[in-house]
């Protein structure tokens, strides 16, 4: 099978089936909590072994939950920001792609033919990534991070996935500046060991969420989902 094909898969809780690339190799390890772990050549030219994100990027990528952004050189592109488009993609990776061919567009600016089309109908059809009125998808818009843990605990809802409370939750320094809307995804993420804060004990929630952001993010909900 040609590099990129799928010839396994994994399956967390019962319930979320990742299929791993036909260029990567599984390992068993029954004292992580995945119980496996995936080892692949890495295919980024920006993205090195030194890198804080790397084994996470990876992940992402064995899993065929997140592409690169350029394919000559290839290249993942870690500190771009995460789009609508972008998130609501990866979840529609993440649930193993179903068929949204009957399912409408309610979005007058997610065109049909677009790379994100079926991922945004089916996130709209089953309330996981909302409009932001008027019609309006918005898939370019560069997604927040309070935003990207409302829509990724909207997925464990629609996924009916579950995930532990280890933690306790002292609050952020700037938990006020969190929208009402976001308060509760936080928390449980945090309490699930999936968020944390930034050296000042910050959540910024307002701040713009990187691809290496998402690819930790992922990673670590999948491992919570596991432990729970």
């Amino acid at each position: 099978m040609p590099p990129g094909g799928e010839v396994a898969s994994v399956t967390f809780a019962g319930r979320v089936t990742l299929a791993i690339r036909g260029d990567a190799s599984i390992a068993l390890d029954n004292y992580i909590p995945n119980g496996y772990y995936v080892r692949c050549e890495n295919p980024f030219g920006d993205v090195s072994e030194s890198d804080w994100f790397y084994n996470f990027v990876i992940f992402a990528y064995t899993h065929n939950l997140m592409n690169g952004t350029c394919a000559s050189p290839m290249l993942f592109s870690p500190h771009m920001p995460v789009t609508r488009g972008m998130v609501a993609t990866v979840l529609y990776n993440l649930e193993g792609k179903p068929d949204a061919g009957g399912l409408p567009n309610p979005f007058a600016d997610a065109d049909e033919g677009a790379w994100y089309a079926d991922a945004v109908k089916w996130a709209a059809a089953n309330g996981i990534a909302v409009g932001v009125g008027g019609g309006r998808y918005a898939p370019d818009d560069v997604v927040a991070r309070q935003d990207m843990a409302t829509i990724l605990m909207n997925y464990a809802r629609f996924a009916g996935l579950s995930l532990p409370a280890a933690c306790d939750y002292p609050g952020f320094g700037d938990g006020g500046s969190i929208a009402d809307y976001a308060k509760e995804p936080v928390e449980q993420l945090y309490r699930a060991g999936v968020v944390n804060g930034k050296l000042t004990n910050n959540f910024d929630p307002a701040g713009r969420a990187t691809r290496a952001e998402l690819a930790v993010l992922l990673q670590k909900f999948l491992e919570a989902v596991a432990r729970a």
